[in-house]
């Protein structure tokens, strides 16, 4: 077939040659496959503009009048299986356009590696045009993640946490809470973490602390008319730390009819708590980061889930996606696909790989446990009830590191005759 028969079959697209055959301009062949979808659904949302990006395609549509980029939403089945690939609408403001991504290319697995961050930005992956994602903190104050069993719920919230802890190591203050699996328990040694409940008990008493911390935080702010963390801090020489609250499974709290009276009433006060972190940490700078297996009303109260960022891996029926996202799209997700549904709309997500014994981790954050390798001494510093952790370590190879672990009173003499000591071959603790 030569190439004027090719290109009346394609409606005059443009050609590519490659040796003896001719192959479809990827822009074209997106443009022929848009315009026919749009003749099968009789929609009249014509392209004005498209672009090649990574791993796919970038198409600016007009939107006819009496039309909305929802009349697209709802047939994105037909526009994925028609453009074979991943498609994602946004609306742009204040005009008739709107945006169409449309990802023909798989994303290779990729292995964990700290991205440069501030202490409100969690890193959660790559999205499909291999650009690295952030959730804002300050934005979308809380972060739970749901999944099936098996793909990789923890892995994340490790990842995330490392990232965290490797850039802004003394800027925040971590509380972990793992009374089931204890998969998290492998950072209770790193510098930011200031206790590791292990019981109910520990962790309601825990959860109270951080509670009336975050009311005493929003009176200080209120009353010296600061709107919140970034805001004080911006003007206050004495800086005051991020804090993050880790859960391993949230809705172990939910008290049922099984339990005693006595889990219940530690049960109902942890939700209590935990419901006060959620409503007032984003001014206050506490942060509630959790996991799920599932999230429904019965195991997520709807006052606590309306407030948080949702993050969910494959899923197993389209209920579970919804009851997460809003969204069934979670069933499609392959391994290490997340979609990630904040106050930015619903963005698809590759998270990075790690290993299961964390080593991966444990070369960024050195005081991560590894299994099978012998734990080294840890060397506490206490200051105003804040709790450092150090792992001594080969000083001539990395000086920095004990020196993060320096409280925030140590003066600027003291700094100087540590160098001075360490030059030795001796620190001064």
């Amino acid at each position: 077939m030569d190439l004027i028969s090719l290109s009346l079959i394609t409606g005059g697209v443009i050609l590519a040659k490659e040796g003896s055959s001719y192959l479809l301009n990827r822009l074209n062949m997106t443009a022929y496959s848009w315009n026919k979808t749009m003749a099968n659904l009789k929609l009249d949302f014509k392209i004005i503009k498209n672009k090649q990006i990574k791993n796919g395609v970038e198409l600016t549509v007009k939107c006819p009048a009496g039309k909305s980029y929802k009349d697209l939403e709802k047939h994105i089945d037909s526009l994925e299986s028609s453009l074979r690939g991943i498609v994602t609408i946004e609306n742009v403001r204040f005009t008739d356009l709107i945006k169409i991504e449309v990802i023909n290319k798989e994303l290779k697995n990729y292995d964990f590696i700290p991205v440069k961050s501030l202490n409100n930005l969690i890193f959660i992956g790559k999205n499909f045009s291999e650009k690295i994602f952030f959730i804002d903190i300050e934005k979308d104050p809380h972060i739970l993640i749901g999944g099936m069993t098996g793909t990789g719920k923890t892995f994340l919230l490790s990842s995330i946490l490392t990232n965290l802890i490797y850039n802004n190591s003394n800027s925040i203050d971590l509380y972990i809470s793992q009374i089931i699996k204890g998969e998290i328990g492998q950072f209770s040694n790193c510098k930011p973490v200031k206790f590791v409940g292990n019981t109910l008990e520990e962790v309601s008493i825990m959860l109270e602390k951080i509670a009336k911390k975050v009311d005493e935080r929003c009176r200080k702010f209120n009353s010296q008319g600061y709107k919140n963390l970034s805001h004080y801090n911006k003007n206050n020489k004495n800086k005051l730390k991020r804090i993050y609250f880790v859960i391993e499974e949230v809705s172990f709290f939910i008290a049922s009819d099984s339990d005693p009276d006595e889990i219940k009433q530690l049960k109902n006060k942890c939700w209590t708590n935990i419901l006060t972190i959620v409503k007032a940490g984003r001014a206050a700078g506490v942060h509630f980061l959790s996991v799920t297996q599932r999230s429904t009303v019965a195991n997520i109260p709807s006052e606590v889930k309306s407030q948080m960022c949702c993050i969910t891996l494959r899923q197993r029926s389209k209920r579970d996606s919804e009851n997460i996202i809003e969204d069934s799209g979670a069933t499609k997700l392959k391994e290490r696909e997340c979609l990630v549904f904040s106050s930015q709309g619903l963005d698809m997500v590759k998270v990075p790989s790690i290993d299961e014994d964390y080593e991966i981790l444990q070369k960024y954050v050195k005081e991560i446990i590894v299994p099978n390798r012998p734990q080294e001494k840890i060397i506490k510093l206490e200051v105003e009830e804040v709790k450092f952790t150090h792992t001594p370590i080969d000083l001539d190879k990395d000086k920095i590191i004990f020196l993060e672990a320096a409280t925030e009173k140590e003066t600027k003499n003291e700094i100087k005759e540590n160098k001075k000591n360490e030059r030795k071959g001796r620190v001064k603790c």
